[in-house]
């Protein structure tokens, strides 16, 4: 398992959001480039060094508050996150033949850290 982490660079987006389509491209490009950048920072500087198997992604966001969350809305930001990590070359795309997302999770510490886990899938079956 390879595990990058990153700090949060703004609000997550969330399905619910109800937002014009100019400031939530703006939210997705800073996700995106977070993840891309820290792939490249954390996994190697040729793109060899950073290409993976087909994996499993799980992300974790950091929250201030232990309540109930629906993990589903997450799913704007993780999208912008993987997205981040194909162009930093992890994957060649982010079909399923390279990438299964499972569900996130959430943690109080650290805080304001995302910690993305690439589980690889070796064996399992498609």
């Amino acid at each position: 398992m390879t595990t990058i982490t990153f700090p949060q660079p703004c609000k997550r987006l969330s399905m619910n959001d109800r937002m014009h389509w100019a400031p939530k491209a703006k939210l997705t490009a800073q996700w995106r480039k977070a993840a891309a950048t820290a792939a490249r920072q954390q996994l190697g500087p040729a793109p060899s060094d950073r290409m993976h198997p087909p994996c499993l992604v799980r992300l974790s966001f950091p929250v201030k508050q232990n309540r109930r969350r629906d993990a589903h809305n997450a799913a704007p930001t993780i999208k912008a996150c993987v997205d981040g990590l194909v162009d930093a070359g992890v994957w060649v795309d982010d079909s399923d033949d390279y990438v299964i997302v499972l569900d996130p999770r959430f943690h109080k510490e650290p805080a304001d850290v995302v910690i993305v886990e690439l589980i690889e899938r070796g064996a399992i079956a498609s």
